[in-house]
């Protein structure tokens, strides 16, 4: 899968590294996986090890409403980071950031270029 995450339950944090090609059936994996982990309320994806995004806009869509659909497994001030250096991926992830909005995602996600940002938003401090 290209998209794998690990949790740090202390810190109450989820890192989701993606690489390689990622379509949206890897997302709605790694959604599910994650699901039936247990959610946290810090989640960080990192995405500057994807060499191609084969998403289209109804597919972003479709993750956003998956999202929305998740509200009632995280708590009120929940976040979500996407991590993306190139343009694409970048683009992509704004995208999705636009319409988890307008689906009613119950959390804030925002989208970075750089790891210390993402990090620091997140309230967490970034370790290379």
């Amino acid at each position: 899968m290209p998209i794998v995450f690990s949790l740090d339950r202390e810190r109450d944090f989820a890192l989701f590294t993606g690489s390689g090609i990622l379509c949206l059936d890897d997302f709605i994996q790694a959604f599910d996986a994650y699901s039936k982990a247990g959610p946290v309320n810090l989640e960080l994806y990192d995405l500057r090890k994807v060499s191609e995004t084969q998403l289209t806009g109804e597919q972003i869509r479709t993750l956003a409403m998956l999202g929305a659909s998740k509200n009632l497994e995280r708590l009120p001030g929940s976040k979500t980071a996407l991590l993306a250096e190139a343009s694409p991926e970048y683009g992509l992830s704004r995208m999705y950031q636009l319409l988890s909005e307008l689906e009613g995602v119950a959390w804030d996600v925002s989208v970075f270029h750089s790891p210390e940002e993402a990090y620091a938003w997140l309230g967490l401090s970034y370790t290379p």
